[in-house]
């Protein structure tokens, strides 16, 4: 299927349908996304803040990260779905909207840096738990919290750059 024929039959799916016609839905599901996204940033802030030696350097990373992880992959999953619900009004409007590729692409980057961060940089936590944190994990920090910086300053940008959805 043709990525304009899919994104036609999102649109016309019930709930693309709903989602673009009813003067509620689409504000209140936004508010709702806007809401999943705020926890998720205070989450990443947090995690990432110590991380990077800036707050909080009395506590563990690893009571740090397994605190906030529930909270954060929470509210990251109910913003990819409300995300999605949002996308399904106006599917190829969005797509075509260099905010919102910008976005995805910068989902996609904090995704890998996340990857890397749990699959290589946090398998020595045990020795820097408690100590100074190595540059690597540092870096991973800061990196993380640029991308999610970016990722909701395109989130914003897509209301302005696809005003005519």
């Amino acid at each position: 299927m043709q990525l304009d024929a899919f994104c036609d039959w999102v649109q016309n799916t019930a709930v693309g349908a709903a989602m673009g016609q009813s003067a509620y839905l689409f504000p209140l599901v936004e508010s709702l996304h806007v809401l999943a996204i705020a926890v998720m940033m205070g989450t990443i802030a947090f995690v990432d803040l110590r991380l990077m030696g800036l707050s909080n350097r009395d506590l563990p990373v690893s009571r740090t990260l397994r605190e906030m992880l529930p909270y954060t992959v929470g509210s990251f999953i109910a913003s990819v779905i409300t995300g999605t619900l949002l996308w399904t009004s106006h599917a190829m409007q969005y797509l075509q909207t260099t905010a919102f590729v910008a976005k995805m692409v910068l989902m996609a980057a904090a995704g890998l840096n996340i990857l890397i961060f749990h699959g290589v940089i946090q398998r020595s936590m045990s020795q820097w738990d408690l100590g100074k944190v190595p540059l690597r994990a540092r870096l991973a920090g800061c990196t993380s919290l640029l991308l999610w910086v970016a990722v909701v300053a395109c989130g914003r940008w897509i209301g302005f750059s696809a005003a005519g959805i």
